[in-house]
C-alpha cells in the first residue's frame, strides 16, 4: 500500500468548503494537479467521472463512500492496483474547519505506481488543499 495526506486548518465553514469539493469542474482551480475534471452527475455513490492530470493523462474515477458535507473519495483503477483520493471536512469549533486530502494506493502494484507518480501527488496535494480551503474562505466573504 501507498499513502499520503495532508491537512489544513481553515476559517472556512464545512459547508463553504463542500460546497467547493462538489464542484468538480471548478477543482482544476485550487487543484495544480488537474488540468481538468467533470462528474456526470451529483455528487454521490456511483457517480462518475473524468480528469485531464496536469501531466495530459486521462482518467475516468467512481465516487464512494459519499458522507453528504463531510466525506467523499473517488477511485480510479489502474493496472494492478486501486488509486482512492479522499477528501475529509471536519468542523473543529464555530471558527475552524480542518480540511484533509489524501491519496491511496492499495493492489499487488501499489508500490510501483507510488514510485511512478505517487510522488507527484504527494507534490501538489499540499498546495491543493490550501487553495481549497482559501476558496472555501474566498466564498465565505464574498457570498
Amino acid at each position: 500500500m501507498w499513502k499520503t495526506e495532508h491537512s489544513v486548518e481553515t476559517t472556512a465553514s464545512p459547508s463553504s468548503v463542500w460546497g467547493v469539493l462538489a464542484d468538480a469542474d471548478g477543482w482544476p482551480s485550487w487543484n495544480p494537479g488537474l488540468a481538468s475534471a467533470h462528474l456526470d452527475g451529483p455528487l454521490q455513490n456511483g457517480t462518475t467521472g473524468q480528469t485531464i492530470q496536469a501531466s495530459g493523462q486521462k482518467g475516468n474515477f467512481t465516487v464512494t463512500d459519499v458522507q453528504q458535507g463531510a466525506r467523499f473519495v473517488n477511485e480510479a483503477k489502474v493496472p494492478g492496483a486501486l488509486l482512492r483520493f479522499q477528501h475529509t471536512i471536519e468542523g473543529l469549533d464555530k471558527a475552524r474547519t480542518r480540511v484533509t486530502l489524501g491519496a491511496t494506493l492499495e493492489g499487488p502494484l501499489a508500490r510501483i505506481w507510488g514510485l511512478i507518480f505517487g510522488r507527484s501527488i504527494a507534490g501538489y496535494l499540499p498546495t491543493a488543499v490550501r487553495q481549497l480551503a482559501t476558496t472555501a474562505e474566498d466564498i465565505r466573504s464574498n457570498p
